[in-house]
């Protein structure tokens, strides 16, 4: 059996959420604190698993590159001049 849908999990995840954060007391300055803090260090810790990510993304396209630098430099692509006749040379029969 198929699982929730993805927005179907995201919806109650939302819900579920909304209705914890009216039980919490904001009002309170040390809950508040706690709760800016905890804010703070998601962001750090969404920021360093981005980081962390790119430079392994960076590391291999660093592998790729040299990788596939070394094939580009046996694609070598001259472009030579075109000429077109001019307009009374291609008539074949009498124009």
């Amino acid at each position: 059996m198929a699982g929730l849908s993805p927005q179907i999990t995201n919806l109650l995840i939302i819900l579920f959420f909304m209705q914890a954060s009216k039980k919490i007391p904001f009002e309170d300055p040390t809950v508040l604190t706690g709760v800016r803090i905890l804010y703070v260090v998601s962001n750090v810790v969404i920021f360093g698993v981005y980081f962390y990510c790119q430079q392994k993304i960076n590391a291999k396209k660093g592998e790729f590159l040299s990788f596939s630098s070394t094939m580009n430099s046996f694609r070598t692509f001259t472009f030579a001049p075109v000429m077109i006749p001019p307009p009374n040379s291609l008539c074949i029969s009498k124009c």
